[in-house]
């Protein structure tokens, strides 16, 4: 499920790539319910991990980004969407997918790259 997810988030990785760095983008058209706060929680969810020296905490984290992601794939629309409110939906993919891969790494797990 968590490979899944992160190849998911893929499919809007290359048009994310192409966004110019220059744009600034205004995230105020995502909704929280969307995963913004679970993403930005992912520096704390390390931290405690590391203190207590349980990686559990990581997966519980990943798995709450899954099913987030796997909620918003289908409703954040980035195909055929003005740009103004496609690039912030890439940029929330994008970093969903980093997050995945950063703490698949952190367990040992190899984020898979193709199917």
């Amino acid at each position: 499920k968590l490979s899944v997810t992160h190849l998911s988030c893929e499919i809007w990785h290359g048009c994310y790539m192409m966004l110019r760095a220059a744009n600034v983008l205004d995230t105020a058209l995502l909704h929280t319910d969307h995963g913004l706060p679970r993403l930005s929680r992912e520096d704390e969810v390390l931290e405690q991990s590391l203190a207590d020296m349980e990686p559990a905490h990581v997966v519980h984290y990943l798995f709450k980004l899954c099913r987030l992601v796997s909620r918003a794939l289908p409703s954040l629309r980035v195909k055929d969407m003005p740009t103004h409110i496609a690039e912030p939906r890439m940029l929330l993919f994008h970093c969903s997918r980093q997050s995945i891969a950063r703490c698949l790494q952190i367990l040992g797990l190899p984020p898979l790259e193709q199917v």
